[in-house]
């Protein structure tokens, strides 16, 4: 089976042993953040305030569409399932058994853990990151730091690999649909164009 256990483990194991890689991996899992903040100034002071609503409409989306999906489809994470609690900090995700259980009825703001499995929300962040940037000379940097997000994000988020691709693919269908409404849009004003025009003219003729 593609990316099945056996593969999730041996990248797992050899991650292990390349202590290195896994602190790059893990400086470029915990960059969100950091990122997010970064494209919101950058866009806004380099005055590309329709790349900077874009940005901000498609991460919307996708954060929501995440968090409905992912109450569908619950899970503890790649990790506890394949008991490698020993080298992953499984503590991180300590709620998801006590709301399984009903034993936790309120979420705890100042200490919030990461709940959500299908899809990976830092897949779909990483490629709208990348997108956001586009055409900007800080493009390069963020095709890189993204790409890292990503091969990250099985190892330090614990996620299945399926979780990582259906995050991908939300993000790229979100985009594909925000493109194809900015072409509807714009087809629609260049057809009101004319008719408004000659509206005014027989107006001013009036």
């Amino acid at each position: 089976m593609i990316f099945g256990c056996g593969q999730q483990l041996a990248c797992f194991a050899w991650i292990e042993n390349h202590p290195s890689t896994r602190t790059i991996l893990r400086c470029a899992y915990y960059s969100g953040l950091w990122q997010l903040v970064v494209v919101v100034l950058y866009l806004g002071f380099s005055a590309r305030s329709a790349r900077l609503r874009e940005f901000m409409r498609l991460f919307a989306l996708a954060t929501l569409l995440t968090i409905v999906i992912s109450g569908f489809l619950p899970a503890a994470g790649a990790w506890k399932h394949y008991a490698v609690g020993a080298s992953f900090d499984l503590a991180s995700t300590s709620h998801f058994e006590l709301l399984r259980s009903g034993r936790m009825h309120d979420i705890p703001l100042g200490a919030m853990q990461g709940l959500i499995s299908l899809p990976s929300l830092h897949s779909a962040m990483a490629v709208l990151l990348v997108y956001a940037m586009r055409g900007t000379f800080v493009y390069p940097l963020f095709a890189v730091l993204n790409a890292a997000m990503l091969a990250s994000t099985p190892i330090e988020g614990g996620h299945y690999f399926v979780d990582v691709l259906a995050g991908v693919a939300l993000a790229l269908g979100f985009i594909a649909l925000d493109r194809l409404g900015d072409r509807q849009s714009s087809k629609i004003l260049r057809d009101a164009r004319p008719r408004g025009a000659v509206a005014g003219m027989e107006a001013m003729q009036r």
